[in-house]
């Protein structure tokens, strides 16, 4: 049986490597029901099936891997690094979510046309899909972005402008990346993907250094400090994009909100292109 990186744990090598090698596969499924639109037949149902199939391999999968294939037991304080991982990034990702969401509602005027079932599959004026859809997302831009920031060795300031560097080159690919789905809408493309893009980055910045926390410290950090670790992060993201919203405003004048209040329905203040 193969071992583990001598400085991680075994739950945390398992964990770390299920997700980069289930990205492939979550990316080329979404990515192919783009392609061939295959979209336009969904329900809001169907949506929130697939928000499921995606994201449960990401707690299942490690979780499995040491179950089945290494003989541990997974609910053991050492061999937890699986669920503290998904609790990290399952609360980022509901957090940003119901919180974050409305920011780019007022900030960016975009706006989710993913069909809800008359607000039946949605919660907070946010699909339900979209939380689901977040986690597969967020999971493996953290080990990604960890493997980068570790391997760099870089210290100080250049450690700052490499996670600088990362959360934009992350936010501006997502941004690209679904260019081509219809049901995210925005009213200024190129706004949206320069000043929408570094306000989005906003999120990485604090979610990768604290996720490299994690990583160092996790196997024995307990399940309600990782909560609370993931909490605070959420907090600071959310209070440097109200800052944001207060003393910018909106990136483009397109977005039509004199107040730009930070909670309102997607439909609310923003113009939107016919």
């Amino acid at each position: 049986m193969k071992q583990p990186d001598s400085s991680l744990s075994l739950a945390q090598t398992v964990t770390e490597k299920f997700i980069l090698f289930f990205t492939p596969i979550w990316t080329s499924v979404v990515a192919g029901i783009v392609y061939t639109e295959v979209y336009t037949s969904f329900s809001p149902e169907d949506y929130v099936l697939l928000g499921v199939t995606l994201s449960l391999p990401c707690i299942l999968g490690p979780l499995l891997t040491l179950k089945l294939y290494h003989g541990v037991n997974v609910f053991h304080s050492k061999n937890l690094y699986w669920l503290k991982y998904n609790l990290y990034c399952g609360v980022l990702m509901f957090q940003g979510s119901y919180f974050i969401t409305h920011y780019f509602y007022t900030v960016l005027g975009a706006r989710y046309t993913v069909p809800t079932g008359d607000g039946r599959w949605e919660f907070n004026n946010v699909p339900i899909c979209m939380y689901l859809l977040a986690h597969p997302y967020f999971c493996t831009y953290h080990v990604i972005a960890e493997r980068i920031i570790n391997f760099s060795q870089l210290q100080g300031m250049f450690n700052v402008l490499l996670i600088l560097l990362l959360a934009f080159i992350t936010a501006i690919l997502e941004t690209l990346s679904i260019e081509a789905f219809p049901h995210y809408n925005y009213p200024d493309r190129d706004a949206f993907l320069t000043k929408g893009s570094a306000f989005y980055s906003i999120f990485f910045v604090f979610s990768y250094p604290m996720y490299v926390e994690l990583a160092k410290n996790g196997q024995t950090w307990s399940l309600w400090h990782t909560v609370v670790h993931s909490m605070g992060c959420a907090m600071l993201i959310m209070t440097t994009m109200d800052f944001w919203r207060l003393f910018l405003g909106p990136i483009s004048p397109l977005v039509n909100s004199s107040l730009c209040p930070p909670f309102t329905h997607p439909v609310v203040g923003v113009a939107l292109p016919s």
